[in-house]
């Protein structure tokens, strides 16, 4: 009987142990996320978002030889780089280190105020990777810091709207 209490109370602190904060999270330091497969693949601290920039096309109607109108063309999004980035999903890593000869992924980004709570959410498409330095050049001067980044360029950004509280 002393044995199976034993072996409950270890099973019951080592559930403990692992909801209640003793779980690794190697990306719980950094304010921004990126997700892939809807599992966490990196983190940065600092990302660029690029603005997204749409054609204007002017036709002219049929019979108004004089009067230009105009109407939206395509959207051109530029690239996303995350900076002084850290990755421990070697899937990810051989992925943004095939710098666009891979597949194109789908990701989210996720930016998280001090508290952990998400703030913002971007779902980007068909994403490759046309910069990635894994291992930045090392300078003794000054205060260096080792700085990884990705650009990652995709087809669309879209912020996904908050959810109500």
């Amino acid at each position: 009987m002393l044995k199976i209490a034993v072996m409950a109370l270890a099973l019951a602190l080592a559930a403990s142990s692992g909801a209640a904060g003793g779980r690794y999270d190697p990306y719980k330091s950094y304010r921004f996320v990126l997700y892939r497969n809807g599992r966490p693949v990196a983190g940065a601290n600092q990302v660029d978002l690029p603005a997204a920039k749409g054609d204007v096309v002017d036709y002219r109607a049929g019979g108004d030889p004089g009067l230009f109108r105009k109407s939206p063309g395509r959207n051109k999004f530029g690239q996303i780089t995350l900076k002084r980035g850290v990755t421990q999903d070697s899937g990810f890593a051989n992925w943004a280190a095939g710098a666009g000869a891979g597949p194109h992924a789908s990701l989210r980004l996720k930016a998280f105020d001090p508290a952990g709570r998400v703030q913002a959410s971007y779902a980007l498409t068909n994403c490759w990777t046309p910069e990635h330095n894994a291992l930045p050049p090392l300078s003794a001067k000054g205060g260096a810091i080792a700085i990884e980044h990705i650009k990652l360029a995709c087809e669309t950004i879209v912020l996904a709207p908050r959810p109500r509280r």
